[in-house]
């Protein structure tokens, strides 16, 4: 039987979305830049922004539990799946606490802010789970993992970004709590004890994952590992280039829209890139199915 290939028109939404999403994303990248080029308020850019960034991460979730359900209960992979989607909901928690904080709006900055930062401690901690959980089933296949000089130098810069992340993430926490005049410190490094290992753990066992995936023979489900290591890329990245930001622009510099949309890319290609991790996944189960249909009618 002869099975007719899949036209433009006929793809499922989720592939149609994927560069769709990222051409919106840039589009308001340019939006929120010439926004604040021309001089609008802050207070008026930055409600923009955070929804934006929201809508990525909810699309984000969505589609990583899509991609889980795929899965039969009990299997790994349907776990980890369901892990990274959690994950982008609470990348969806944070943002909404980051705002609250930056907004200073006394015991709703205060309470944003322990939010925001328990939900990024939490988010690496299920990561860690999932991308474990997924590297046992690999290597309970009996597929020896086969590591070269590049994987390992990624892991060393991948895990030397992320560690920065701690002390550039250090000084905009500090910055917060100047504003609120609250004294949680205390409870902000309580909360953030698991998170220098979860985020090393996070730099090699994703990098791990993408190699894995490549020795399998590529293909989609390397695709959709890809997208999750492009995830891991992207958000140590844009807290370093923030931090670097006042250093380069200057303190008070009236061009301060730059961090936002810098900040903006960052997080929202984070989001984009799960979604595709998610979305290459969903593909590579759905043909799977497709082709075991087939196989039943010939």
């Amino acid at each position: 039987m002869s099975s007719k290939p899949i036209t433009r028109s006929h793809r499922p939404r989720h592939i149609l979305l994927r560069w769709r999403l990222l051409a919106a994303i840039l589009a308001f990248a340019a939006l929120y830049a010439l926004m604040g080029a021309t001089g609008l308020a802050t207070q008026a850019r930055e409600p923009l922004r955070l929804v934006a960034e929201l809508i990525v991460f909810a699309i984000a979730a969505v589609m990583g539990h899509a991609t889980a359900r795929h899965f039969e209960e009990g299997v790994r992979t349907r776990l980890t799946w369901m892990l990274i989607s959690i994950g982008a909901a609470l990348f969806f928690v944070a943002d909404v606490g980051l705002y609250l904080s930056s907004a200073g709006l006394s015991m709703a900055a205060n309470s944003g802010l322990l939010s925001a930062v328990a939900a990024i401690t939490l988010s690496r901690v299920l990561m860690v789970w999932g991308l474990w959980s997924m590297v046992g089933v690999y290597r309970n296949s009996g597929l020896a993992l086969r590591l070269g000089g590049l994987d390992y130098t990624a892991m060393i810069v991948l895990g030397t970004l992320n560690l920065l992340t701690i002390v550039f993430g250090a000084n905009t926490v500090r910055l917060l709590l100047s504003h609120t005049g609250s004294g949680l410190t205390h409870w902000i490094l309580i909360i953030c004890l698991p998170l220098p290992p979860g985020l090393i753990l996070c730099s090699v066992l994703a990098i791990i994952l993408w190699r894995y995936a490549r020795q399998m023979g590529g293909g989609l489900v390397a695709e959709a590992w890809s997208g999750v290591l492009l995830y891991m890329v992207a958000l140590p990245m844009r807290t370093v280039l923030l931090g670097l930001t006042p250093y380069i622009l200057g303190q008070g510099s009236q061009l301060g829209w730059i961090a936002g949309t810098v900040s903006f890319l960052g997080l929202a290609i984070a989001g984009w890139s799960l979604y595709l991790g998610a979305s290459y996944q969903h593909e590579a189960c759905t043909r799977e199915v497709n082709a075991e249909l087939a196989m039943t009618r010939t």
